[in-house]
């Protein structure tokens, strides 16, 4: 009886830590705060290869501990629009030197997340083929908790 109970146990858990998991993606949108040559402007895609970029990107961060906000102002916001017309929000930073932030806008979660290291690489790729994308420069700031 006690091997069921755990088996129950270790579905249910494995399904509620899977249930985060950002799926059905069928565009992303981007919009720049700022480029090299004017200050904003927008980007739609709805090829696999950058939907999967991006979605692996979420669904690959890992949460910060606490209510971490970033000062520094973010390279772009996206959004992931997913089937039925459901939209999540993010902020981005990715800089120079190979450090990559989301931050998840309301109404769903907002906590910060930590990008890992193959999607920081895989979005400075991303990036560096556009002209006119400045990533940010120095270290990326964030709020001090008292």
């Amino acid at each position: 009886m006690k091997k069921v109970y755990l088996l129950f146990f270790s579905i249910f858990l494995i399904t509620a830590c899977s249930s985060d998991k950002i799926k059905d993606v069928e565009r992303v949108e981007l919009f720049y705060w700022e480029t090299k040559v004017e200050k904003a402007k927008n980007e739609f895609f709805d090829n696999e290869n950058t939907v999967d970029m991006f979605v692996e990107s979420v669904n690959n961060a890992e949460e910060l501990d606490g209510k971490q906000i970033i000062k520094t102002k973010p390279l772009l916001s996206f959004s992931l629009g997913l089937k039925d017309d459901i939209t999540k929000k993010y902020h981005l930073w990715i800089t120079e030197d190979g450090e990559g932030y989301i931050q998840g806008l309301l109404p769903d979660s907002n906590g910060t997340f930590k990008l890992d290291n193959q999607s920081v690489a895989t979005l400075i790729k991303f990036f560096k083929e556009k002209e006119n994308v400045r990533l940010i420069s120095g270290a990326i700031e964030f709020e001090k908790n008292d």
